[in-house]
């Protein structure tokens, strides 16, 4: 994924510059690694149920110790500084607040991304959100198609630092966004 995501260099802020009419303003640094750190889907893929299986729930625990054990096993000094929320993050029903914004599953984020971001960052690791530029995630999970805008200003609020944006669905054509804010 590491060479996908160096390779596809374009963004969903860069996307939004585009359509509001600052693309101008908006650069995309140049990365000379790419992003490492430790991501949920290859070992938890998308499971929820935090009563049944609380060991392997995608959850605010499981990121805080992933977090934990990127710094005590020394993998933050190696340069693997990031942690990388997949997919199944989002609250389903609804899945946009009375602002439109996206949320969290309150069940297993209760204190929220803020003071998730707001832990890693105190470790001084990377805080990455996944999304889809499609209507739902490849979990099937809200996503951002039509919300860019209000979706990077939700992320960059949390103080997420970059964005993987992958297009999960056959008539899309390929995996293609990563943001570093």
């Amino acid at each position: 994924m590491a060479v996908c995501c160096t390779v596809a260099v374009a963004g969903l802020l860069a996307l939004v510059a585009v359509q509001s009419g600052h693309a101008a303003s908006v650069s995309v640094p140049q990365v000379l690694t790419p992003p490492m750190g430790w991501m949920s889907w290859e070992v938890f893929r998308c499971e929820v149920d935090c009563l049944t299986h609380n060991e392997t729930c995608i959850n605010e625990y499981l990121y805080k110790s992933q977090t934990d054990r990127l710094v005590a096993d020394g993998y933050l000094d190696a340069g693997y500084d990031g942690i990388h929320l997949d997919d199944c993050w989002m609250r389903k029903v609804p899945s946009r607040d009375i602002e439109g914004r996206l949320v969290p599953d309150k069940r297993r984020f209760p204190s929220g991304f803020k003071a998730l971001g707001d832990y890693m960052h105190s470790k001084n690791v990377r805080f990455a959100i996944y999304t889809a530029e499609s209507p739902h995630t490849c979990a099937k999970y809200p996503a951002s198609a039509g919300h860019e805008e209000i979706d990077a200003d939700t992320f960059a609020s949390w103080g997420q630092q970059w964005n993987w944006d992958p297009l999960c669905f056959p008539k899309q054509l390929a995996w293609v966004q990563l943001l570093w804010w």
